[in-house]
């Protein structure tokens, strides 16, 4: 019986034509799609990115919302004439379901609040107060008038669907009947007051 000897060396074989195509063997046996797992002292660096953007995002909402608030602050100007202005333009459009113009509307009005305190003269200051109370007690024998709404929601990021309502309501009356509508009334007193303080 012959015997073969080999007597080749031990190693990678000089004439294996796949020897460069080898890959370096696995530790864990992973399968298809399966992502590493990191050490345990270590985030995967995907995370750690969400989790980033994420606090981003966060301080960015945060800081456009006090620009916002810092901006209206400033904006409303002079609140009477932009209170004059919301109320004409709910003359002739529905505004019930703009959210933005609700929102501004009712900062117009904590802005013209405060603005009141500096009216010094008896006639202005009799006529403002007539306004505010027509305001704040319209509708009448309703829980809460259209004055609670602009006062209680000053700034809010949402609506209460009553006050849509009451703005709905305010249009659609100066539709049926412009002469005697709330809005008119409003706008004239409004009117009364802006030419006194001139």
């Amino acid at each position: 019986m012959n015997h073969v000897q080999y007597s080749a060396p031990i190693g990678p074989d000089p004439l294996d034509p796949f020897e460069k195509y080898r890959v370096e063997p696995i530790g864990e046996r992973q399968t298809k799609g399966e992502v590493p797992k990191p050490p345990d002292d270590e985030e995967p660096p995907r995370t750690r990115l969400k989790f980033t953007a994420y606090v981003v995002h966060l301080f960015q909402k945060t800081v456009d919302f006090f620009l916002e608030a810092h901006q209206h602050a400033k904006g409303v100007g002079n609140p009477l004439a932009a209170l004059q202005a919301a109320l004409e333009i709910l003359k002739t459009e529905n505004r019930s379901e703009d959210v933005r113009f609700l929102n501004e509307l009712s900062l117009i009005w904590s802005a013209l609040m405060e603005d009141s305190l500096s009216f010094k003269q008896k006639e202005v200051e009799e006529k403002f107060r007539l306004l505010v109370k027509k305001i704040l007690h319209y509708p009448q024998n309703l829980p809460h008038s259209f004055g609670y709404y602009l006062t209680e929601y000053a700034g809010q990021k949402w609506v209460p669907f009553p006050y849509m309502e009451l703005i709905q309501n305010l249009h659609r009356e100066h539709e049926k009947n412009p002469a005697e509508s709330a809005l008119t009334e409003w706008t004239r007193l409004i009117n009364d007051i802006s030419s006194l303080l001139q």
